[in-house]
């Protein structure tokens, strides 16, 4: 966990699933995004979680205890198979 005077960084949790799956099924988010399905429901969100929450390269972004975003730091092909293995920034 890495704490700021604004923002915490730390693992996902199972109760992020509500609130990432609202924020990626937003259309002005998703279209930046390249892996995530469409639609994005709360059960694609707890998959996210499920498969990625334990590593350490991905973390919850919070500000004032809300849930605002997801930084990972993973190679490509860890999210999409046919991706390279290059290590990517994501948010």
């Amino acid at each position: 966990m890495i704490r700021t005077e604004r923002l915490v960084l730390r693992p996902l949790e199972a109760g992020d699933a509500t609130w990432i799956a609202t924020e990626i099924a937003r259309p002005e988010v998703h279209q930046w995004l390249t892996s995530p399905p469409c639609p994005y429901g709360v059960q694609e969100a707890r998959d996210f979680i499920a498969t990625f929450g334990s590593k350490p390269g991905v973390c919850a972004i919070e500000q004032n205890g809300a849930g605002v975003g997801v930084v990972s730091i993973e190679t490509a092909d860890r999210f999409v198979a046919d991706r390279p293995a290059l290590h990517e920034l994501g948010y």
